[in-house]
């Protein structure tokens, strides 16, 4: 699918106060299925900008009430911006630099060649920030994720670790550490080297343990005597699932 077709659909307002350039640019975006409306000042803009937020400006550097940069600081005030490609007018170096300085995603002269490149433009700023905000998205629901595991790890009444098949403490939760007689869990990931030789009453429970999951990777109910801090022993039922790395 090419980038016209994923912005399909797309909102745009065009702000710039020579109305037949910017219908000329609203029928280029409309050939690419972009809808457009022209806001033709600043103070219009900035009541257009009140609802519903485009996917998209097109700014003029250069407005009857007020130029670019100062447009995208008063909506800044008021609430995000929404993206925008600048539009400067030719060898206006300085309108160009300050307009990117400001936050745009792109900059285009309003020469011969606008139209053609426009719906283009267009099109890929709103397939990136589509794809970005998607991306953030899912990073946003994936923290959320992470943090219900993390409380659910931390809160649980029951023990929960995580070993190397040799035995090395990866993570603990508080339940795990009180039950072996540790202050915290860090203590305990920090003590536990070998946790079949240091906390097995009977190391060959974990050999034999480690055996069962190279066949099965999924272990219920096993029973097994462990020593405490203290020297004390208690009998405890596992259930261990095997979990893999990319190498295996």
């Amino acid at each position: 699918m090419g980038r016209k077709d994923e912005a399909h659909g797309a909102k745009v307002i065009i702000i710039e106060e020579n109305t037949g350039l910017a219908e000329q640019c609203g029928l280029a975006l409309a050939g690419a299925g972009l809808d457009w409306k022209v806001a033709g000042s600043g103070q219009a803009a900035l009541l257009a900008l009140r609802g519903s937020p485009p996917d998209l400006i097109l700014l003029d550097y250069c407005l009857p009430d007020m130029n670019g940069v100062e447009l995208v600081a008063r909506r800044a005030a008021l609430g995000t911006v929404p993206p925008f490609i600048a539009l400067t007018g030719h060898e206006d170096e300085h309108a160009a630099v300050e307009m990117m300085k400001a936050g745009a995603r792109d900059c285009r002269v309003k020469d011969a060649s606008l139209l053609d490149r426009l719906p283009g433009d267009a099109a890929r700023v709103v397939e990136e920030v589509r794809r970005q905000r998607t991306l953030t998205e899912a990073q946003g629901a994936l923290r959320m994720s992470e943090e219900k595991y993390r409380r659910i790890f931390e809160n649980a009444c029951v023990g929960i670790f995580q070993t190397t098949r040799a035995g090395r403490c990866l993570s603990v939760n508080p339940a795990m550490a009180r039950m072996f007689g540790y202050d915290s869990p860090q203590a305990m990931q920090d003590a536990v080297s070998d946790i079949g030789r240091q906390h097995y009453a009977r190391p060959m429970d974990r050999e034999r343990l480690n055996t069962l999951l190279a066949v099965q990777e999924h272990v219920v109910g096993y029973e097994v005597e462990v020593n405490r801090c203290d020297g004390s022993t208690l009998w405890i039922l596992l259930d261990v699932h095997v979990m893999r790395d990319a190498a295996g």
